[in-house]
């Protein structure tokens, strides 16, 4: 069974040093800036400008593409870029960085917005621009086992190409998740002990993105539902409307549900607890549930999950 794992990925040209880091590299550092920018404002880059924000720290986000978040849909990054300014976060989109270095007692970032340049310094430098597998190549093409860039090729069951190697977690590329993981493992397990019955469908895998508020999505979003030329219903609970998450100051939110005639194609939930609130919606879209089986889930009142219900048309 093949488990390496993954790394950070580095963008060409940006090499690590003191303070220029990585994730991994400033969670052994054990030291708390007093500013920081962060490149990248993907999953990773979202999560750790939330917490040091949190902590204190002056944060400084810069972002290539024109939203944070980019394989979000745009009513969901907006919400959340709304609250992370609002946390104190200042937050840079459609911005290129173009060199980051050194300097005494800090860092600075040149980077280019709409045509012009400006610069910006910090105590150090986060990059958060992706992870990749951590695959021995050498090994692998010894072996035979098919790969490319984004991870080994595994079927179903896990299995690479060659009979009784497998291969599991972030080395299969795809989401790397902790607890995607650990159904490939469980799947793994199925095939090795003769239980054919439980297969891997990534399009079954929630993610979960632990910002303020958080994001929480499985299956498609709605920008990629209209890219694949599906007709598309949305429907949308606002956490406003419920008694719960008023009654606790839970701040904005909502739930969008994405059908397809009856079939949920997909599940996309910003606010405090969407966390928790996508399980359900994972099972839905893992089991093929669409709307004339949800109709038929009861769940109690008053409960901040009674935003997952549908009204019959």
């Amino acid at each position: 069974v093949i488990a390496w794992g993954s790394e950070p990925a580095l963008p060409p040209g940006i090499a690590t040093s003191k303070r220029i880091l990585t994730s991994d590299g400033f969670l052994q550092s054990g030291t708390l800036p007093e500013s920081m920018i962060i490149v990248g404002g993907s999953v990773i880059g979202v999560e750790f400008a939330t917490f040091l924000a949190e902590l204190g720290v002056k944060v400084t986000l810069i972002e290539l593409i024109g939203q944070i978040l980019p394989s979000e849909d745009e009513d969901v990054a907006n919400l959340l870029k709304q609250e992370l300014t609002r946390l104190g976060i200042a937050i840079h989109t459609s911005t290129e960085l173009q060199v980051i270095q050194e300097i005494k007692d800090g860092v600075q970032a040149s980077v280019v917005h709409q045509g012009r340049d400006s610069r910006m310094t910090a105590d150090v430098a986060l990059i958060c621009t992706g992870r990749k597998p951590l695959m021995d190549q050498e090994q692998l093409d010894r072996i035979g086992i098919r790969y490319d860039l984004k991870g080994i090729f595994v079927d179903a069951r896990q299995m690479t190409n060659i009979p009784g190697i497998y291969a599991i977690g972030d080395v299969t590329g795809g989401a790397m998740l902790a607890h995607r993981a650990i159904q490939q493992g469980k799947v793994l397990a199925g095939a090795l002990f003769g239980d054919a019955s439980l297969i891997y469908s990534e399009a079954s895998v929630p993610s979960v993105v632990y910002s303020h508020p958080q994001v929480a999505r499985v299956g498609l979003t709605e920008r990629q539902a209209g890219s694949q030329g599906l007709s598309v219903e949305v429907v949308k609970s606002d956490y406003a409307a419920n008694i719960i998450a008023r009654a606790e100051l839970m701040g904005q939110g909502f739930v969008k549900m994405l059908f397809d005639g009856d079939k949920l194609l997909g599940a996309t939930i910003v606010g405090d607890a969407a966390a928790d609130l996508i399980s359900p919606l994972a099972l839905a879209v893992a089991s093929n549930l669409g709307k004339k089986e949800l109709l038929h889930w009861i769940i109690p009142h008053p409960t901040l999950s009674e935003m997952l219900l549908l009204s019959p048309a």
